[in-house]
């Protein structure tokens, strides 16, 4: 029977020979995940990604003017350099 990674319990599910997690340790990580998300991506791809996504969600599409257009552009080109899609 496959073991968790963590914790060393028995799982019913095996993801690679032998090796799983176990249900508990799964929820843990999925928690860890959301709760450091903004660290990691900050982390993985830089202060000036992580600002340039925040303007953007910030930004009120129905109101773009000229200048925010501008920005709007220099932001996603931002985004689209350090984005690994």
């Amino acid at each position: 029977m496959p073991r968790c990674i963590f914790c060393d319990k028995s799982t019913e599910h095996d993801i690679a020979r032998g090796r799983s997690l176990c249900f508990d340790c799964l929820i843990r990580l999925k928690k860890f995940e959301v709760a450091n998300a903004r660290e990691m991506t900050r982390r993985l791809f830089g202060d000036e990604f992580c600002n340039a996504l925040g303007r953007l969600n910030k930004m009120d599409m129905e109101k773009v003017d000229a200048a925010s257009l501008k920005n709007l552009k220099e932001d996603i080109e931002i985004i689209k350099k350090q984005s690994p899609c």
